[in-house]
């Protein structure tokens, strides 16, 4: 941790990539990379980010808690920020002017951040996975299932329109409760648990807090209807599975894909993508305690990646 604190102001100098014209894309400044904190998650980030740019382009770590006056005067003239994390990517859009490039953000977050800077360059590799992997695991690990119920505090339309979709190409029928607090998750659970085959909670701008998380858990599983979620905390709290991201694999692929931002001198910003890669996390002391007989974690991604061609 404190190789990372040191880093944070510290400029790597490598050989820069250059366009095709021989000139370096923002004219060959040193790459600013700016964390929302110095926690283990960032930590991995770094690591990957560091290992796939290897000797590509000098690059600056900057961390929002750590920012002198004098650092953030370099990051306001900066033409292009990594932001990794929802504050880091907040920061960026209200103090600079630069194109930003966020990860490690809900889909959620993005949208509304790009709604609220709608005049910005705001490209992101979401935190979390493509509507359709969350639903192909439900669909693997339940394939009798037909009725799925998101449990969430105000989803973006876009976001629930394409889970629905997911859902729809899979055989299931999702429907979504607006839950607001730990009383209407507790309400929405004895509501529709004879009438559904599985709960699923995503990650948001407004997520649940942990006590909400804590009673959805616990109401669900008095009721034997099982929860899936969006990360491996989730899946130790009592989620029977998550398909998640890494945060390392995140840190590799966001520098795979600025690099391939900088063949030209005016970048074309692509939408805002899901990650390629993703991870399973399966808590079968609970699916056993539910009844419900998990596939190995193996034929789990063999099957996601086979419904993922179809």
């Amino acid at each position: 941790m404190a190789r990372f604190t040191a880093l944070c102001c510290l400029m790597l100098f490598v050989t820069p990539i250059f366009a095709d014209d021989g000139t370096a894309p923002h004219g060959g400044q040193s790459l600013a990379v700016l964390f929302s904190d110095q926690t283990p998650p960032y930590e991995q980030f770094r690591q990957g980010f560091e290992e796939e740019m290897n000797e590509s382009r000098p690059f600056s770590l900057y961390q929002t808690r750590e920012l002198d006056r004098s650092a953030a005067d370099t990051l306001r003239d900066e033409p292009l920020i990594i932001a990794v994390g929802a504050s880091a990517t907040r920061w960026a859009l209200e103090n600079s002017t630069a194109d930003v490039f966020a990860t490690m953000v809900p889909a959620d977050s993005i949208e509304q951040l790009g709604k609220r800077f709608p005049e910005r360059k705001l490209h992101a590799l979401y935190i979390d996975q493509a509507p359709y992997r969350h639903m192909a695991l439900m669909r693997s690990s339940l394939p009798d299932a037909e009725r799925i119920t998101l449990l969430c505090r105000d989803p973006q339309p876009a976001r629930l329109e394409a889970l629905m979709a997911a859902a729809d190409r899979l055989d299931l029928k999702l429907e979504f409760r607006q839950v607001r607090n730990r009383s209407e998750i507790i309400r929405a659970v004895q509501a529709v648990h004879r009438e559904t085959d599985a709960f699923i909670v995503l990650p948001a701008s407004e997520a649940m807090g942990p006590a909400d998380l804590r009673a959805l858990l616990l109401h669900s599983f008095r009721t034997g209807v099982p929860v899936f979620g969006y990360s491996p905390g989730l899946v130790s709290a009592g989620t029977i599975a998550a398909i998640h991201s890494n945060p390392q694999s995140l840190g590799r692929e966001t520098a795979r894909k600025f690099k391939g931002l900088q063949n030209s001198q005016a970048p074309r910003w692509a939408s805002s993508t899901f990650p390629v890669h993703y991870d399973l996390t399966i808590n079968r002391e609970v699916a056993r305690s539910l009844g419900i007989p998990l596939p190995s974690e193996s034929a789990l991604r063999q099957a996601i990646d086979s419904m993922e061609t179809r």
